[in-house]
């Protein structure tokens, strides 16, 4: 279960190691805490966007949102959506713990 859990992980950090497309950002240099938190469904995760958020984007697989030193991610649970996607979304939400808000 837990190398369920840290190969997605692995495979996020990596992309965001190996870079993206686009013009570069420019990352937080304060300290942060990282917490994730897997919802088990997607109206679980829907209702803490709602929860906690003024706008409502439409449907989204994670979002995360930056308090002081700490960053709550909030997505999908693992085998809800295809490695790939799950990967995709980890690091979609953890590039705005480090970036911040870069959405248009």
């Amino acid at each position: 279960m837990i190398n369920t859990i840290l190969r997605p992980l692995a495979v996020a950090l990596a992309l965001i190691l190996a870079g993206c497309e686009g013009a570069a950002r420019p990352l937080l240099t304060d300290p942060a805490i990282v917490v994730m938190t897997f919802m088990p469904d997607r109206a679980s995760l829907d209702a803490e966007r709602r929860r906690t958020t003024k706008s409502d984007p439409g449907p989204v697989n994670g979002f995360a949102r930056r308090s002081g030193a700490a960053c709550h991610i909030f997505v999908l649970a693992p085998g809800i959506q295809t490695r790939t996607e799950w990967a995709e979304t980890a690091e979609h939400e953890l590039r705005h713990c480090l970036e911040g808000h870069w959405h248009d």
